[in-house]
């Protein structure tokens, strides 16, 4: 089932700050479902942003201006890829802690990752993703 839902993504890291605000749709798909927006940027264009929810797990996917694969699960390390124009990145994400506070089609999510490149620790990041039904 598809349901109209605000998004509220926040990436905080120790030297910057992004929020992005978006409409888009949650589809309830057991365990807990998916979310899915575009976000649009004057100098890059737009990028199709999906988000998978799983009780432990959290999959962001994106494609258009910028390409990204991000896996964050509890206490493990997951290879990122990242391009955006000519920039071709692979990092990893270290998992520090993931709450997910959800109740139907709508809740708050607070995800504490490290990002590394190689054997050095780039930054330390605090995501938050707020929904709620429209």
């Amino acid at each position: 089932m598809k349901h109209a839902v605000a998004i509220e993504l926040i990436h905080h890291g120790q030297t910057d700050r992004l929020q992005v605000t978006a409409q888009g749709e949650y589809y309830e798909v057991a365990p807990l479902g998916y979310l899915r927006y575009i976000e649009h940027d004057e100098q890059n264009g737009e990028t199709a942003t999906t988000i998978r929810l799983l009780p432990d797990e959290l999959r962001i996917q994106r494609r258009g201006a910028v390409e990204s694969q991000l896996t964050l699960k509890p206490a493990e390390r997951t290879a990122i890829q990242y391009r955006m124009g000519g920039l071709n990145l692979q990092l990893i994400a270290y998992t520090k802690r993931l709450e997910f506070h959800w109740t139907g089609c709508e809740g708050n999510i607070v995800c504490h990752y490290e990002l590394w490149q190689h054997d050095e620790r780039l930054d330390s990041i605090r995501l938050t993703l707020n929904v709620s039904l429209i």
